[in-house]
């Protein structure tokens, strides 16, 4: 004789067998909100739950060369996902205005990343950068 499988899941059977697997996977983990930082966060350390996202967002303005970009070793618990810009709204038939630079990271293993941008031309390789930021990160 054929069992139905839905009458196998509402029969008391079904029901004991699905609570059992639902206790034995542990409780379910709620994605994290991404962290997204701004300049008034440079120099700080915030801790990441692994697959959370970390959003940077910095005021920059390529029209006059300068943009920001990652310099030292490579953040390797964060995974760069995307990079961006995007221009402020101007006034008509204004030119050279500056917007937000974004960059999304992902956590993606275990351990600390010190991420370090340089906001300077990127062609003048002897000239120190105009702007720092740093952030420290740890992925748990």
């Amino acid at each position: 004789m054929r069992h139905n499988s839905l009458f196998f899941a509402l029969t008391p059977w079904g029901l004991t067998g699905a609570l059992a697997a639902s206790l034995l996977a542990g409780p379910a983990q709620a994605q994290r909100p991404p962290r997204v930082c701004t300049p008034a966060d440079n120099g700080r350390t915030y801790s990441l739950a692994r697959g959370q996202a970390l959003t940077v967002q910095l005021p920059s303005n390529p029209s006059t060369g300068y943009s920001w970009q990652v310099v030292g070793p490579k953040p390797a618990p964060l995974q760069l996902a995307d990079s961006s810009y995007h221009a402020a709204p101007a006034a008509r038939g204004m030119v050279g205005t500056g917007g937000i630079q974004h960059w999304k990271f992902t956590a993606r293993q275990p351990g600390k990343a010190v991420l370090q941008l340089a906001y300077h031309r990127p062609w003048e390789k002897l000239a120190p950068a105009d702007k720092r930021y740093t952030l420290t990160v740890v992925v748990k």
